[in-house]
């Protein structure tokens, strides 16, 4: 999605597992608002939020993880793996 709106829409209309967002977006929300509006919305979909800021200064959703830049596809891919692993040993509880 090219904004965090877009996102929200998208989500509405297909299921999605999980999401990646950077925090910074254009338009009126960015990538916070989305984790937090996807956290109160479809808590069973994973988020990563992803930025070269400092995490010091992020309050996420508690199911949310943020991931710094640089990062590499490898440990995109572990955060995300683990983000559906958690998602599907709460389900199966």
């Amino acid at each position: 999605a090219s904004c965090a709106a877009d996102g929200l829409h998208a989500l509405a209309d297909h299921p999605i597992d999980a999401i990646i967002t950077d925090i910074d977006m254009p338009g009126e929300l960015d990538g916070i608002d989305l984790a937090r509006r996807v956290g109160d919305l479809w808590p069973e979909i994973g988020v990563i939020v992803i930025s070269a800021g400092c995490r010091a200064a992020i309050s996420l959703p508690r199911a949310a993880q943020f991931l710094g830049k640089p990062f590499t596809a490898g440990r995109l891919l572990n955060v995300l793996l683990a983000q559906l692993e958690s998602r599907l040993a709460c389900a199966a509880s």
